[in-house]
């Protein structure tokens, strides 16, 4: 009988997979799947090779594996101590090891995947991962190829605290990714305990990779999570995110950094594009920095043609908001929220907007809100509650509307405004075309300190001079020009959608 099947030694034997033409191979089997992650954390990354998906592959069903009972071929996969069928064997225990991202220490030697996974809308059902000893977890490990074309389902275990890797990249596609991922759709659930690190329903930690027309569909349920996004956690370097979209709930009781789709973004050129969120975030206890699209841009980064309908409802918040959490430097802009943003419960510094919570040195251009900001609080020591930003510091808000209502039960009400809850300058905060509804707030900005600009009360007759307004050609701010593919989409109004407020072109129906 084989013994546990060995991985960690450079190039052992590579184990077969049917061929499917030149520097192309065929996945028919769960066998076959596995002998690529076994093959790939032995060293042989298919650079320059396709590995093409030749039919759904289901890991619960026997109709699936060429021998569901083989012990021969990879003995005891899921190191438990027993070698069992090979279905068993990846099914219990740890479980399938992700492809590629195996790293001996030793050596200081990594194995990653460098080719082509082309799914060719093929479905994997009933994957399971349970706590492999590596930081980097999902189908595959490591990604500096393209993963593309497939829907990926099943579920995903973690306890950091019984593996030798406290900090962890996990994503229901890829946990940590360089490279390409195209049109994938995640349903994988995690079960996590004692966590520290990234979880995406895509990829846990995007490092200058390119993530496109995704999707995650699939509930979340976390006790305690530091970085998580419906797409991906941290998005950093040349990164983009694009065409992509989450609808799965995010339920939460604390958390650092929480997005609907992407959380933690910490670079310049960080890019997210044409991307929406249609789940729910409840963080039932507290959390650092929410928001419908985005949680944090702590230095710069790009949010353009975006929108959010899913309600982010805190009980505890530094700062919150229906598009970005805290936005310093960059841009958000063309977007618009329509979900409710709720406080309920006391935080020592509160921050909440409609668009933006938290923003500094940074620009909010084409954007509009109709969902309720409503708080419960005591009074923070540093609040700001705004319809489109909480606080607005050396910023610019141009061509701003908001619709939505503030409900408030706090003490002081000084900080709050129709469109901005604290609007400072120390040399440039221009407020340019802000308007709120009237009724909505008594003012526009509550702390109004030398911010230049006109803040104006609106009715809902202005939607239809806004459309024309959003549909401008935009100069944003000085010498600020936006790169070519990330220029502002046109809008729309199409009777009977979205109550009547514009939606983007790409989101289809007839013009009025």
């Amino acid at each position: 009988m084989k013994e546990n099947i060995e991985i960690n030694s450079i190039k052992n034997e590579e184990i077969e997979i049917a061929q499917d033409g030149e520097n192309k191979y065929k996945i028919q089997t769960v066998e076959d799947l596995i002998a690529l992650s076994v093959n790939t954390n032995r060293g042989y990354n298919y650079e320059g090779k396709t590995i093409n998906l030749a039919n759904d592959l289901d890991f619960s069903d026997d109709a699936c594996y060429k021998n569901p009972n083989d012990t021969e071929t990879f003995g005891d996969y899921n190191n438990d101590g027993i070698t069992e069928g090979i279905k068993k064997e990846v099914t219990t225990g740890s479980g399938f090891l992700p492809i590629g991202g195996k790293y001996i220490s030793e050596i200081n030697l990594r194995y990653d995947f460098k080719g082509i996974f082309d799914g060719n809308n093929y479905e994997i059902k009933n994957l399971y991962i349970d706590n492999p000893n590596t930081n980097n977890i999902g189908l595959l490990g490591i990604n500096y190829g393209e993963i593309r074309n497939m829907i990926v389902s099943g579920k995903i275990e973690v306890n950091t605290e019984e593996t030798d890797y406290s900090y962890k990249q996990v994503g229901g596609i890829v946990g940590y990714n360089y490279g390409n991922i195209k049109n994938v759709k995640n349903q994988v659930e995690f079960a996590i305990e004692n966590f520290e690190g990234y979880i995406g329903g895509i990829a846990g930690y995007n490092d200058g990779g390119i993530i496109e027309n995704s999707s995650n569909i699939q509930d979340m349920n976390f006790a305690n999570i530091i970085y998580f996004g419906g797409i991906c956690a941290y998005h950093v370097g040349e990164a983009e995110i694009k065409d992509c979209y989450n609808t799965g709930n995010i339920n939460i009781a604390t958390g650092s950094i929480i997005g609907g789709v992407v959380g933690n973004s910490n670079t310049i050129n960080a890019t997210i594009n044409r991307c929406y969120n249609t789940g729910n975030i409840n963080i039932t206890e507290e959390v650092g920095l929410v928001g419908g699209i985005k949680g944090n841009s702590g230095n710069s980064g790009i949010v353009v043609n975006c929108y959010n309908l899913g309600d982010v409802s805190v009980k505890k918040v530094t700062s919150a908001g229906g598009i970005v959490g805290y936005h310093k430097n960059g841009l958000v802009g063309n977007c618009y929220n329509r979900g409710n943003v709720t406080v309920n419960g006391d935080s020592s510094k509160l921050l909440v907007g409609g668009i933006v919570g938290d923003q500094s040195y940074c620009r909010v251009v084409n954007c509009y809100n109709t969902g309720e900001i409503n708080v419960t609080a005591a009074t923070p020591q540093s609040p700001g509650i705004g319809g489109i930003v909480g606080i607005d510091y050396w910023a610019l808000l141009k061509n701003v509307t908001n619709f939505g209502e503030l409900i408030l039960q706090i003490q002081s009400q000084i900080y709050v405004g129709g469109v901005a809850g604290t609007s400072y300058t120390s040399g440039v905060n221009v407020l340019e075309n802000a308007k709120y509804l009237e009724n909505t707030w008594t003012k526009g900005a509550g702390n109004r300190q030398d911010a230049s600009g006109v803040l104006e009360t609106c009715t809902l007759d202005y939607i239809s001079e806004m459309l024309d307004i959003l549909n401008e050609e935009q100069t944003i701010l000085g010498d600020y020009t936006l790169p070519e593919n990330l220029k502002f989409n046109k809008w729309k109004i199409v009777t009977g959608v979205n109550d009547g407020y514009p939606i983007f072109e790409w989101q289809g129906g007839t013009n009025e």
